[in-house]
């Protein structure tokens, strides 16, 4: 807009102490059904049932934790979102853990959950890039009535806190 300026706001600081005592690591859910139709689901009353892992991410998500155990702790625990596909793919890499001994209980936890994108829901995936790009400009921003990502950095940060007591 001509004559505006728009301001950028800064990253809010979040409650995480300088040195966390424990070690945490993210894993991002494997090939879901719909990565695959290439469509937003976020609405956790659509997610939390339906549009889990496909065959090819069942597989990602096992070899992830063939993968981690060759540095992982004898004893790891998985915090996921209640989301099909987070879910999912948690117990499957938890499963590939605890067959080469390792002690890995799943935990849920709702703060995981997928950031909220409003008006975007069920639509096509392409549309990602028009919410990031206002992102970048104002981490409060809320287009298309979004979940900020301000508040998404907030409510996972709390988590990991919570974890560190």
């Amino acid at each position: 807009m001509k004559g505006t300026q728009m301001r950028r706001r800064k990253v809010p600081s979040n409650c995480l102490p300088k040195k966390l005592r424990h070690r945490f690591f993210a894993l991002r859910h494997g090939e879901s059904k719909a990565n695959v139709a290439k469509i937003i689901i976020s609405d956790p009353k659509v997610g939390t049932k339906a549009y889990g892992l496909t065959p090819a991410g069942c597989v990602g998500a096992t070899h992830a934790g063939k993968m981690f155990q060759k540095t992982a702790a004898k004893r790891v625990v998985m915090v996921t979102s209640d989301f099909s596909r987070a879910r999912e793919t948690a117990q499957l890499f938890a499963k590939a853990l605890r067959k080469a001994g390792h002690v890995c209980p799943v935990r849920i936890a709702t703060e995981l959950r997928e950031r909220r994108f409003g008006q975007l829901e069920a639509g096509p995936d392409s549309r990602y890039p028009e919410v990031w790009v206002k992102d970048k400009v104002d981490c409060g921003a809320r287009p298309f009535g979004v979940e900020a990502a301000e508040a998404v950095q907030k409510r996972t940060s709390k988590l990991v806190a919570q974890h560190e007591l």
